[in-house]
Formats: C-alpha cells, sequence, structure tokens
C-alpha cells in the first residue's frame, strides 16, 4: 500500500486489492502490520483499511505527524491503543498466535508493581 502524493501511482494498490493483501496476512496468521515512511493518512481510504485490517485479526501500528488527524479521529486512535492494554494499564509484549490474543507480560506487572510500592512507602515514612 503506497500513500497518495498527489496523483495515482499506477502501481499503487487499489482499495480492493489492499483488502485482499490483508486478507492474505489473515490467512497467515500475521498479528499487526507496521506502516511508516511518508503519510499514510494522506490516502483517503486509510482509515477504511486500518478498520478492515482489525476486523480482520491484523492490527496496525503507523507512524503519522499528526497534521491531518482531527480531534475526532485522534480520540478513536487513542481509545483503541488504551483499549489494549491488559487489566493492569500495562501493554503486553507476548503475543499467542494460536488464540490470536495478547498474553501479556506478568515480570512486567511485578516490576510496576514494586515499583508503586517503594513510592507508597518511602513518602509515607521519608526517614526510611
Amino acid at each position: 500500500m503506497r500513500p497518495r502524493t498527489g496523483r495515482r501511482d499506477p502501481r499503487e494498490l487499489t482499495t480492493d486489492e489492499c483488502k485482499a493483501v490483508i486478507d492474505t496476512l489473515e490467512r497467515m496468521q500475521v498479528f499487526y502490520v507496521n506502516i511508516g515512511g511518508g503519510e499514510p493518512t494522506v490516502r483517503p481510504d486509510f482509515w477504511e483499511l486500518v478498520d478492515y485490517a482489525t476486523a480482520h485479526h491484523v492490527g496496525v501500528k503507523f507512524s503519522t505527524n499528526g497534521v491531518r488527524l482531527d480531534a475526532a479521529a485522534a480520540a478513536r486512535w487513542f481509545e483503541r491503543n488504551r483499549a489494549a492494554c491488559g487489566p493492569a494499564g500495562l501493554y503486553t509484549e507476548e503475543y499467542d498466535v494460536r488464540q490470536r490474543q495478547s498474553r501479556g507480560n506478568l515480570p512486567q506487572a511485578f516490576v510496576h508493581a514494586g515499583m508503586l510500592e517503594c513510592a507508597v512507602r518511602l513518602s509515607a515514612d521519608p526517614g526510611a
């Protein structure tokens, strides 16, 4: 999928061709794609393709300068990313390909819990 730069490159995939690639990625059990280089949101069907990919179990990560994001799009993307946190509010580092779900990272959770416990104890007794 090549972002549009003002005029259509004849080698650029159509929306249907992009969806066919996403279907192939789903069959291959690819759990996410990373889109970078240039500004992907200039492509008029970008959000349609993001929605299609996520509906077909292919997550999308992308880099943007944000200039084309309005408040509604930014809030929508923020909520989608926030929803990826586990119950402890942490992002996962492991992914179960067979069950197609994030598995979490328990050691990371213990580190965060330990740091929070230290902060609470140190703030309660500055001489400790």
